[in-house]
């Protein structure tokens, strides 16, 4: 099971990070909990940021072995 974190920048940059599988968690409960947006990125990745970002990507194969892509826009 791999997970990365794909953060494509405004300024055009993009970077991208192994995270544990534990993400999709507490992504699913932030989601459970109404954030969304630049909220959730900021309470599920950061907030600390030189250039914001226009979307990250969660992407890659969960605990159950279902492929998995989510999407979150930075608006």
């Amino acid at each position: 099971m791999s997970i990365t974190v794909k953060v494509y920048l405004v300024d055009g940059s993009y970077s991208e990070s192994p995270a544990q599988a534990s993400i999709l968690e507490e992504h699913d409960e932030l989601v459970r909990q109404g954030y969304g947006g630049k909220q959730l990125i900021h309470r599920l990745i950061s907030d600390d940021w030189g250039p914001p970002p226009r979307s990250v990507v969660l992407d890659g194969v969960a605990e159950d072995g279902q492929r998995v892509e989510i999407a979150i826009h930075y608006d």
